[in-house]
């Protein structure tokens, strides 16, 4: 498979998992099975937490998923933010 070729298995767990409880703090107790999410944010967290570069996050999202997001986290941090 790919990814044993280009990522240590151990940072990808270490990644998801911590993605994975801060979608469950964000559902406040709420089942992660039940809860409606933004898919382009949960692709904009895992190419942020598997260590892409900016270039490779927007390659990953594509340009307007991540101008869109982009603008979208700017407004809620009301400062700079990496995408």
């Amino acid at each position: 498979m790919w990814i044993n070729e280009y990522f240590d298995r151990p940072h990808i767990v270490q990644a998801l998992c911590g993605i994975r409880s801060e979608w469950e703090e964000a559902a406040d107790g709420a089942s992660l099975a039940r809860v409606d999410g933004s898919v382009g944010m949960l692709l904009a967290d895992i190419t942020s937490a598997i260590g892409l570069t900016s270039e490779e996050q927007v390659q990953v999202l594509g340009t307007s998923l991540a101008s869109e997001l982009q603008e979208e986290l700017l407004t809620v941090s009301g400062g700079n933010i990496k995408i």
